[in-house]
């Protein structure tokens, strides 16, 4: 493999990038490689990128930041986010439980969240009947239409709809306990969500998905994914969405003069 820059993140991805990143990121990020292509050593990605990189923290978060301000500008009150995740990758489940969740609590105000749970799926079609292959097997495809399922029905501002995806990823490994503790916390079904996500609504539900996913121009190479007011940006942007969220939301926000409180 030819490596054309200082670090290979871990995340679950198909075929897995090359990026740069910072060296404390890779301490603080699970480096098993359950979820990547890749069989690269992580204690030797690691070390080779601590020598390589510490030089190069800076200035890429500063270009990632600038990135931000020169096209993720909102022309509304609210930023918009399309999240695009598997139900069971343990970076996914990372980044709802430590920036998407706590970021969308202080500003739930100024932000519009579109979830998208299908991440590297394949749609099976063979005449009329759709199935599913799912990264992680066939618990992540009943996961992923559990999170589907749950969407659908529950009730509130966008806010709950990323509170209850949280949810499911706090108990992400075991899809059954996940949809049972979630849907009696907010107040759904559980019966009916799980008659859905083993019926054909299920399916249709998760194939709007795929197909929301597969419109992606181009193609998304690893999840998460997020698009920040339709804009993508390059690997450092998308490491900086996933290490910095809030930092990227506020700045968004202060390019339209907007200055919550949380953001100061």
């Amino acid at each position: 493999m030819q490596f054309t820059s200082p670090l290979v993140k871990p995340q679950c991805t198909t075929p897995p990038r090359i990026t740069l990143s910072s060296a404390i990121y890779v301490q603080q990020r699970n480096t098993t490689w359950a979820c990547s292509n890749n069989n690269i050593n992580p204690s030797i990605n690691a070390l080779w990128a601590f020598k390589r990189t510490m030089t190069r923290i800076t200035t890429a978060f500063f270009v990632a930041l600038s990135l931000v301000t020169i096209h993720a500008t909102s022309t509304v009150n609210k930023v918009k986010l399309d999240v695009y995740y598997e139900s069971q990758c343990p970076y996914c489940r990372n980044f709802f439980v430590n920036q998407l969740r706590p970021t969308s609590k202080l500003l739930s105000k100024y932000m519009e969240t579109n979830l998208v749970p299908y991440g590297n799926a394949k749609t099976i079609r063979n005449g009329n009947k759709v199935t599913f292959q799912c990264q992680h097997g066939e618990s992540e495809c009943l996961l992923t239409k559990i999170h589907a399922c749950s969407l659908a029905r529950v009730k509130g501002d966008n806010l709950q709809r990323v509170l209850l995806a949280s949810c499911l990823f706090d108990y992400y490994k075991t899809p059954i306990q996940a949809g049972k503790k979630c849907s009696s916390k907010f107040g759904l079904s559980w019966s009916d969500v799980s008659a859905c996500a083993k019926g054909s609504e299920g399916t249709a539900l998760m194939d709007k998905y795929g197909k929301e996913t597969n419109s992606l121009n181009p193609p998304h190479q690893y999840v998460p994914f997020v698009e920040i007011n339709k804009y993508r940006g390059n690997d450092d942007y998308q490491n900086l969405i996933d290490t910095e969220l809030k930092t990227v939301v506020c700045k968004v926000l202060a390019k339209e003069n907007i200055k919550p409180a949380a953001c100061q």
